[in-house]
């Protein structure tokens, strides 16, 4: 992404001597005390919180992955072409579009993701974050937690409830997402790498009576 798109993604954003600075999604920041600029070769977005928030916590409470603070040359952006635009809708509990995920696969077999609102802006200040697939969620007695909306998706069409959270393994568990599993079995399904056996370990330790159950291969293309 480039800085622009970047920092729409933060509010309170105000520009000062050095870059900018916003609010830190990743905590209850009242000052602005995210700093957000470019690397001395103009390739890299750097963040920091003066606060101590780690970058981690940071891009997944935004909605944003590492790969997007690396700023891509025109040369690149030429090159390669989309071949793919899948969106994932977010839908509230009564069924409402609170947000959607566009992937956008490329020629080159790079990948790359941001979120949409449902006026058509980019990113997701301000709106309500929830699990994929939540009315079904909210319906089902058995559910399948997975990394990423194209392995939920791949679950689905078999027949079974499966849902993921919006930004990959590091994704960010909120403590409202709770009240939608309650008295339901969760079954979390890791991929087979150590991000996503942490990341289902931080899921599974959120809901009561969770199971793990890895795979033997990873099942997926996804984050």
């Amino acid at each position: 992404m480039d800085l622009q798109n970047v920092l729409s993604y933060f509010k309170g954003v105000k520009k000062c001597q050095d870059g900018y600075m916003a609010f830190c999604p990743a905590h209850n920041d009242k000052n602005p005390s995210l700093s957000i600029g470019l690397s001395e070769d103009k390739k890299k977005i750097l963040i920091n919180c003066f606060a101590g928030c780690s970058i981690e916590n940071i891009l997944s409470s935004a909605g944003l992955q590492i790969s997007d603070l690396f700023e891509e040359e025109p040369t690149n952006r030429q090159d390669r072409l989309v071949v793919q635009n899948i969106p994932y809708h977010y839908y509230d509990v009564d069924g409402t579009l609170l947000y959607t995920k566009i992937r956008l696969d490329y020629s080159d077999g790079t990948k790359s993701f941001y979120f949409l609102k449902p006026d058509g802006t980019k990113g997701v200040k301000g709106v309500k974050r929830v699990p994929y697939n939540l009315p079904a969620v909210c319906k089902a007695s058995k559910i399948y937690f997975v990394e990423g909306e194209k392995c939920a998706d791949a679950v689905i069409r078999q027949g079974y409830c499966a849902t993921t959270l919006d930004s990959g393994a590091k994704s960010k568990w909120l403590p409202e997402y709770n009240q939608y599993f309650t008295n339901k079995e969760i079954v979390v399904v890791p991929d087979n790498d150590e991000p996503g056996i942490q990341y289902a370990k931080r899921i599974a330790s959120q809901l009561a009576g969770a199971r793990i159950i890895p795979l033997q291969e990873r099942s997926c293309d996804h984050e």
